[in-house]
């Protein structure tokens, strides 16, 4: 189905970046292989390169359609749909959860006097506003606010290598215990989280302006991305060291709070919180986005009701089911450690592509077949009438 919706490839960039940077950065991403840790980031950008591969080799088989067309594509009407719905039920799963842990992230660091009803209530009706105005204001929003976070992010890694807490012999010895920690940390970790959330971008990369240039625009966000990790997991690790980077709940915050340059800079952790809510915002956001419109592409309801109904259901679960930032935690790593999330952010879109490979496959047979046919009965006098 072609939209009539339509976002640069820039934009797919800052989306992508935007949706990824805001969660990852802040937690030190590998740190059970201790001062290896940046190694596991700099290994783990290898498998992201070809997760992003797999997602963007399936879009390119079906560039008009988003991932629940692309589903009944496939696998046809009813099969596709149950697909659907389990895509839909996994999007809004991972949108409650960074709803979660941002809301209360929030009321952890910068408002901590505030109930956490209050902040998830703030948070929700922003969500819903953007959503209600679609993916272009999205879009557009991404690309204004990206560069600001960028430049933030690399003004506070400066000033904490200027503030003289950098003790890079914390990374030593490099490979104490060998390349074996390194790579069991690489997967299933970096399978999942974060290269393997982009999953949802199959729902939007439909609405690029340029189908071809997708994959080389989020090879570039991921490369962003991946540099910006390995730059924070040096950093964390060389400011805190491996215990108490391995025992802090927001490592990142804990780095900033440490800049003191001349007793005149100093106290900027709030431009740490402030990168966090808005990397949240997206993450959550665009999973909120992409279970709505796979539940209005399958159900053909309307994309406003859809959104109301998800958002009052994301509230009542998250005040219902999630008590406090501790079991979230516990949850999310459960969760995303599991295999049900390597079931969405590989082993079904390598599904889908292999079924897609096997159809054009077998298409070509038989077109190969008809030709060689045809060519046979227009060269012989012994065709039949009808060959």
């Amino acid at each position: 189905m072609k939209s009539t919706v339509h976002i640069s490839n820039y934009q797919i960039f800052c989306l992508l970046v935007m949706h990824s940077l805001g969660s990852s950065t802040i937690f030190a991403l590998g740190i059970r292989a201790k001062q290896d840790a940046w190694l596991v980031v700099l290994s783990g950008l290898v498998l992201g390169f070809g997760i992003i591969w797999l997602h963007t080799e399936l879009q390119k088989h079906y560039p008009e359609n988003n991932l629940a067309e692309i589903n009944t594509a496939v696998l046809g009407k009813f099969l596709g749909s149950i697909v659907t719905l389990s895509f839909a039920g996994y999007f809004i799963w991972v949108s409650t959860l960074n709803f979660s842990e941002f809301a209360e992230l929030i009321g952890i660091t910068i408002l901590p006097d505030t109930p956490v009803w209050a902040i998830q209530g703030a948070f929700i009706l922003l969500i819903i506003y953007l959503t209600f105005n679609g993916i272009e204001v999205l879009a557009r929003m991404s690309e204004f606010l990206m560069p600001i976070v960028m430049l933030s992010l690399i003004l506070m890694y400066g000033l904490i290598v200027i503030s003289g807490n950098v003790h890079l012999q914390e990374l030593q010895p490099i490979l104490a215990n060998g390349i074996k920690p390194v790579l069991a940390e690489v997967y299933p970790s970096f399978s999942t989280f974060p290269y393997g959330e982009d999953v949802v971008f199959l729902m939007f990369y439909c609405y690029a302006n340029n189908n071809k240039l997708i994959r080389k625009y989020a090879f570039s966000a991921i490369f962003m991305l991946g540099a910006s990790l390995v730059a924070s997991t040096i950093l964390i690790i060389t400011v805190l060291g491996v215990p108490f980077t391995a025992a802090t709940t927001i490592p990142l915050i804990e780095v900033v709070k440490m800049i003191n340059i001349g007793n005149i800079i100093t106290n900027i952790d709030a431009i740490a919180v402030i990168v966090i809510f808005v990397g949240g915002l997206f993450k959550a956001m665009l999973f909120f986005y992409g279970s709505v419109l796979a539940l209005t592409t399958l159900l053909k309801f309307k994309r406003k009701r859809v959104i109301i109904a998800m958002a009052t259901f994301l509230i009542w679960i998250n005040l219902t089911a999630i008590p406090n930032f501790v079991f979230h935690r516990f949850i999310g790593i459960s969760f995303g450690n599991s295999y049900i999330h390597e079931l969405y952010t590989i082993y079904l879109p390598l599904m889908l592509l292999v079924i897609t490979w096997l159809k054009a496959f077998n298409n070509k047979l038989k077109s190969t077949g008809d030709g060689q046919k045809t060519r046979s009965c227009t060269t012989t006098d012994y065709c039949q009438e009808g060959e």
